[in-house]
């Protein structure tokens, strides 16, 4: 395949795909790498034969034969190189298109609305800058029921930032008896976005508030 495509017949350009088209550039490099062989037996027979003939007139013959050969190792050592090239700017092109894609449309925290600006915390975040934080992370208010108000990803187990007024659960921990919040980046990490730390539910699942 290599080898006659080298000679006008590039069909790269038939393969919308990347991983199509860096199959085609792998089969192609096959064909001439079996291309030098071919031409490596072909030096190799024709200037056997020219040393057995040289008396009777035969080394015009096998001389052209080890031509041959050599052109086809040529020619196929060139295609590679070719190919080789392409192959390497395909994988560039993917790993740029994928880190560019990452970088627009999500930060470690989620989703970005690339319109939004960074919030601005208080010591003791404000409710208001919660809920605007959640907005340019791309968040919607998912629920605001039985004192929570959750914001997140549409799905299940896809709260990102739940605002919670004080309970007046009898019995219930004195913590929970206060204005706090809880934000996670995923189900099982829970995130301060004042300070940017990760965690547990343990050391970050109930951080104060400032309900306005």
């Amino acid at each position: 395949m290599g080898l006659w495509d080298a000679f006008g017949g590039n069909h790269l350009s038939s393969y919308e795909d990347t991983y199509e088209q860096a199959a085609y550039l792998h089969g192609r490099m096959v064909g001439d790498a079996a291309g030098m062989v071919q031409g490596g037996q072909e030096i190799t027979n024709g200037g056997a034969f020219a040393l057995a003939t040289a008396e009777t007139g035969g080394g015009a013959i096998a001389g052209g034969g080890a031509l041959h050969g050599a052109g086809m190792e040529l020619v196929a050592s060139k295609d590679i190189a070719w190919s080789l090239a392409r192959l390497y700017q395909l994988n560039f092109a993917a790993v740029s298109d994928g880190s560019s894609s990452t970088n627009q449309n999500q930060s470690p925290t989620g989703p970005t609305n690339s319109q939004s600006k960074p919030v601005n915390f208080s010591k003791t975040p404000k409710a208001t800058e919660l809920r605007a934080w959640a907005k340019s992370k791309g968040y919607k208010l998912l629920s605001d029921e039985n004192g929570i108000e959750t914001w997140g990803e549409s799905g299940q187990d896809g709260w990102r930032l739940k605002i919670k007024r004080p309970s007046t659960t009898p019995g219930i921990h004195p913590g929970s008896m206060k204005w706090r919040f809880s934000a996670r980046t995923k189900p099982g990490e829970y995130y301060d976005p004042v300070t940017g730390q990760t965690g547990s539910r343990s050391n970050l699942g109930h951080l104060d508030v400032d309900p306005n």
